[in-house]
């Protein structure tokens, strides 16, 4: 009865709106001024969403790359971006010797341009390049972190608008500090990206189906008002994309595999591409002008799910769609299907959306359309594919992890979903908690259905039930919650209950966003991680400053305190927790221990051309640079062969030479005339051979390292793709995943295997000691542990 009173409310208050919308009464138009249609609403200066941005990412950004990337998504996605720029591909996504199919190219895209930004892994990068630098994990990470920045101010600026800067102020604080939304908001996965965007679409339709969204478009400069804005975005996204894909199936129109039937491959693509911003241009400029905010705020609703499809498939659109279709059946405010631009905006979110599914179709097959397509969307959603759990349940699966992942606000969850469908509620505020309500609904029911299920699958969910709890810190400090004091001591023994979950399975907190859960947490020695003691102070203090809430007179005082807690807490859980909780989930130190130790003896140079050739080792060529990593034990004087693959010939060419200097990041190679005489012929020919379109590949001959038993990804990533060269010595990766078995490695050892040479060998902690039982006889009592600092990966070495 009160749920349907609640709704009655609504739904009387929408029918006074909508006639005051067709029939202003005079005090409304005194107040917006004869013809000029509704108030815009509440100002928002330039300063104050400067101070919102700054907030977001004061919060968001420091210590990003504090701790390891984890395997395997981070560096997964990693590698196939660190491809992208090695190969100056991106379409076609690629890993290992095959395509990646699993994921949209958003992640990959983001991941690339931020590295290509700041400066590191240009042309793939160089050996060791990605354990150089902490600039790799923060390029890696950083764009997640501005999607989740993104996802704060759009919420404060829906708030601000719609209830009050208070609240918007405490929407912001409470979803920062949500431990799934910071948690993932650091980690380059596909889901803060699409999160962000479902986010800032679903705060567009709230803006746009507000009174104010009646109001006429203001100038931003001069004429230019916010429409112009988002067609320039729009032209840009889609029309750089044509010019691109153009040029790249030009360049190479034999990707249109399967378009036999266009004569033009490489135009199928861009031209209607073309065709639809010209179109969307003269639709929205003269033909059908947009004028007013609302209808600006559902271009961006659509445009926004169009790059949340990019960034992972279908999830935000399905339940952005649910949510207001079912507030519009709610509040029954049809009239609402007339005015939210929904002809123009499938235009736009299908332009944003398809084009770049279609070039990777063209480029990589029908393939792509069996791997992602029916396999990595349709089966998990249906049936369940890459399963966690052998029987995950429903609502009972999601349940404890949105528990443990909105610690402490958790506690206040209940009373917050029981007051907002059981207070009768009128005005913006009113639709807007609503809205929200019913978006928190969808979004844990959409994922309850969806059979496969991993722990950070309900993120979609968790931005409206953090905002409904927003909403009830606002009512507690204004003093509109009845019972309060109730709620707050519930809220306490909630606290009390997660915090004594987490302390013994301090796991709880990482396991939001790995991918598997059954890895154990590094609290047996010689790691001994026990964090249980500063988990158990956090939880005194939530349940003493939750409790102190209970006493109207000190409310505010004691929401202070809790304020400055969690603050605390998620500063504390962002960098103290994951720095000692990521390195048992990450290979990166690992790596990095072998590039500063291993042994440098040269170099392998395949050439596609002899002009390139001739450029490198002619007569008025210098000592040839490599760039590495440069372990310690390299000095001045070393030995160092230089291999050279050349176009044609079977057996590469061995030039003897030495180390002559060192850079900052490189190594230089002097090899003395006599031995450049072996390529006096290629020499003469490369001279007036045409330029290769294909640069050299390099890379580094030092004690190689084997990834055996391992299929974890991190391997691939922080060497930089060196396990997985081009030449068959240099592809030393095994597993029992795809065939690469324990045959293949010790064949790997006859056949490849240089005595008295040093071999590395990473693999998961608990194979680590049958190695010995796998390499020969000779060289198991060389077997050494390098490096075991992670509980779940460990470095060794042997020596032939």
């Amino acid at each position: 009865s009160q749920l349907t009173s609640a709704v009655a409310g609504i739904r009387g208050d929408a029918r006074r709106r909508l006639s005051a919308q067709v029939a202003p009464s005079m005090k409304s138009e005194a107040l917006s001024g004869p013809g000029r249609g509704p108030a815009p609403g509440p100002v928002i200066t330039p300063f104050e969403i400067g101070v919102v941005v700054l907030a977001a990412l004061a919060l968001l950004v420091p210590g990003l790359w504090v701790y390891t990337l984890l395997d395997p998504w981070e560096t997964h996605y990693g590698e196939v971006a660190r491809r992208m720029l090695e190969e100056g591909d991106w379409v076609l996504l690629k890993w290992q010797d095959d395509y990646f199919q699993s994921k949209p190219v958003l992640a990959m895209w983001l991941m690339a341009g931020m590295m290509q930004l700041v400066g590191v892994a240009g042309g793939g990068g160089y050996s060791g390049e990605m354990v150089s630098s902490p600039l790799v994990i923060f390029a890696v990470r950083a764009p997640f972190a501005l999607f989740a920045a993104f996802g704060l101010v759009i919420t404060w600026y829906a708030l601000a608008r719609l209830v009050n800067r208070r609240c918007a102020w405490i929407g912001l604080f409470v979803l920062g500090t949500t431990p799934f939304y910071f948690f993932i908001a650091r980690q380059a996965i596909t889901d803060m990206p699409m999160v962000a965007c479902l986010l800032g679409a679903l705060a567009c339709f709230a803006l746009a189906t507000d009174d104010s969204g009646e109001a006429p478009l203001s100038p931003i400069i001069g004429r230019i008002t916010g429409l112009h804005v988002f067609l320039g975005v729009f032209t840009l996204v889609v029309g750089g994309q044509a010019v691109y894909y153009f040029v790249y199936f030009l360049r190479d129109p034999s990707l249109g595999a399967g378009m036999e039937h266009v004569a033009l491959p490489y135009l199928a693509l861009p031209l209607p591409m073309l065709a639809v911003v010209a179109g969307l241009l003269v639709w929205t400029l003269w033909l059908s002008p947009v004028t007013t905010r609302r209808s600006l705020f559902m271009l961006w609703f659509y445009f926004l799910l169009g790059v949340s499809v990019l960034a992972k498939g279908p999830p935000a659109v399905a339940i952005a769609g649910a949510t207001c279709l079912l507030y519009i059946v709610v509040t029954g405010r049809w009239r609402l299907l007339l005015r939210v631009e929904i002809p123009r905006g499938i235009l736009i979110a299908l332009a944003i959306a398809i084009p770049w599914h279609v070039a990777m179709l063209l480029a990589a097959g029908t393939g792509f359309f069996d791997e992602y397509i029916l396999q990595h969307l349709l089966a998990r959603a249906s049936s369940g594919a890459h399963q966690p759990h052998d029987d995950p349940g429903t609502f009972n699966f999601f349940a404890s992890q949105i528990g443990i992942g909105m610690w402490p606000w958790a506690g206040l969850l209940p009373a917050a979903l029981a007051a907002v469908f059981t207070t009768r509620l009128s005005g913006s505020s009113g639709h807007l908690r609503l809205f929200i309500g019913l978006w928190a609904i969808v979004g844990v029911a959409f994922f309850c259905l969806v059979e496969t299920k991993y722990h950070h699958y309900i993120l979609p969910a968790i931005p409206a039930l953090s905002l409904l709890v927003a909403f009830f810190v606002s009512d507690l400090l204004a003093g509109r919650v009845p019972r309060a004091a109730l709620a707050c001591v519930t809220a306490a023994a909630i606290v009390i209950f997660i915090g004594r979950d987490l302390m013994g399975e301090q796991k709880q907190l990482i396991e939001m966003f790995v991918y598997r859960y059954d890895r154990p947490w590094p609290s047996d020695p010689p790691w001994s991680v026990d964090l249980s003691g500063t988990l158990a102070k956090f939880t005194v203090l939530f349940a003493i400053t939750m409790l102190a809430l209970s006493f109207r007179r000190y409310r505010a005082y004691a929401l202070g305190a809790v304020g400055a807690v969690t603050l605390v807490w998620a500063l504390w859980a962002m960098n103290g927790y994951m720095s000692a909780a990521a390195p048992h989930w990450g290979q990166g130190e690992l790596h990095r221990t072998y590039y500063e130790q291993r042994q440098i003896h040269g170099v392998d140079i395949v050439y596609a051309g002899l002009r390139e050739v001739a450029e490198d080792w002619g007569p008025d060529a210098g000592d040839y640079e490599v760039q590495s990593f440069l372990p310690d034990t390299i000095r001045p004087g070393q030995p160092a062969t230089a291999r050279l693959h050349l176009p044609g010939k079977d057996e590469p060419i061995a030039l003897e030479g030495s180390i002559s200097s060192l850079g900052e990041s490189s190594f230089f190679i002097r090899v003395p005339e006599n031995q450049r005489q072996v390529l006096r012929e290629h020499i003469e020919r490369g001279k007036t051979a045409p330029p290769s379109s294909e640069p050299p590949w390099v890379q580094v001959d030092a004690d190689r390292l084997l990834a055996w038993q391992l299929f974890w990804r991190g391997e691939n990533f922080w060497s930089g793709g060196e396990i997985f060269g081009r030449l068959p010595e240099t592809q030393t990766v095994w597993d029992n995943y795809g065939g690469r078995d324990n045959e293949a490695f010790r064949a790997y050892l006859d056949e490849y295997g240089r005595e008295g040479q040093t071999y590395f060998v990473i693999t998961s902690a608990g194979r680590a000691d049958r190695l010995a039982r796998n390499i020969p006889r000779e060289a198991r009592d060389t077997v050494e542990v390098r490096d075991n600092s992670s509980n779940k990966f460990t470095l060794l070495s042997f020596e032939l």
